[in-house]
């Protein structure tokens, strides 16, 4: 701070130094001093310039000290302008994006409506659906029923699917019956995505819920492109009975190898209980043997 007031009193001090030339040019003693009107006319203009450059100067170092900070506004602007080219720089491996959506994560929570409003107002495409999955990531983790009804607001907004999935997959963790109720309430978001998300969450819960809603709510159609899915996610005998029997005995063999696959990593025991229930025997002793060895790679201990 002294090092910027000496500077500051040195612009000053150079500014009164200029005015005072600039006057002089215009002193009689200026028109005697043998110069042509030409070479008068251009000192003066030089010294006013001088002058009025110095005085600028001066007022700048005085109003503004080095290294000022910048204001919020100044810094929402860097933050939305980073944001709008941000999936060619992530293409590119210019930037991982981290920092910017860091930066946004703090905007949001300083003011989530503005945060929400420049972000429609101002991105779109890749850059708008990124944004808004990480404010909702953030809004969600804390209130996903308001973030959901911004959502159902907001419906015909493009860009909305991240934030839906990571918003609905929150609720489903603390209730699935609301969020499947969302989800009815909100058929545009009724993608075969967002089904996957709300059975996974909703089943690690209370699978037998989950199960009586899948098996009133969804089409045969459904149910039948779902079924790998449904194995895994309701991990109880009682919906891997009705799901192998609500679907076409030609087809279970493979979704009960793949769906085994699929969750020996987070539940070694109930894999194997799918792959008992392969008929072919060839292919039952086959993934039985894939899943054990899986298992004692990972040090698991899976029964039977």
């Amino acid at each position: 701070m002294r090092h910027w007031l000496m500077l500051s009193a040195l612009a000053l001090l150079f500014a009164v130094l200029a005015s005072e030339v600039a006057r002089l040019g215009h002193s009689p003693q200026a028109a005697h001093s043998g110069q042509s009107p030409n070479s008068e006319g251009t000192h003066q203009t030089r010294a006013e310039t001088t002058a009025n450059r110095a005085t600028e100067m001066a007022r700048a170092s005085v109003s503004t000290p080095p290294n000022a900070e910048k204001t919020p506004e100044d810094r929402e602007e860097d933050v939305f302008a980073a944001l709008a080219t941000l999936p060619e720089r992530l293409e590119s491996g210019e930037s991982s994006g981290q920092k910017e959506l860091e930066q946004l994560r703090s905007l949001f929570s300083e003011n989530p409506g503005a945060t929400l409003g420049r972000i429609s107002s101002t991105l779109e495409g890749v850059a708008r659906e990124r944004a808004m999955a990480e404010v909702f990531a953030v809004w969600a983790a804390e209130a996903p029923r308001d973030a959901l009804a911004w959502l159902a607001r907001h419906d015909t907004m493009p860009g909305l699917e991240q934030a839906v999935s990571a918003s609905l997959a929150a609720l489903a963790e603390q209730t699935g019956a609301e969020a499947a109720a969302w989800l009815e309430n909100n058929p545009d978001f009724s993608s075969r995505d967002n089904l996957e998300i709300l059975i996974s969450n909703w089943g690690d819960a209370n699978p037998d819920q989950a199960l009586d809603w899948v098996m009133r709510n969804l089409t045969p159609a459904m149910r039948d492109a779902l079924r790998v899915q449904l194995l895994g996610s309701l991990r109880t005998e009682k919906a891997m009975t009705a799901i192998l029997l609500d679907g076409p005995d030609d087809t279970s063999d493979f979704e009960l190898a793949e769906s085994g696959r699929n969750i020996s990593q987070v539940d070694g025991s109930f894999a194997l209980k799918l792959a008992e229930q392969i008929r072919d025997p060839q292919l039952r002793d086959s993934v039985k043997a894939e899943l054990r060895g899986g298992a004692s790679a990972l040090n698991v201990s899976p029964s039977n």
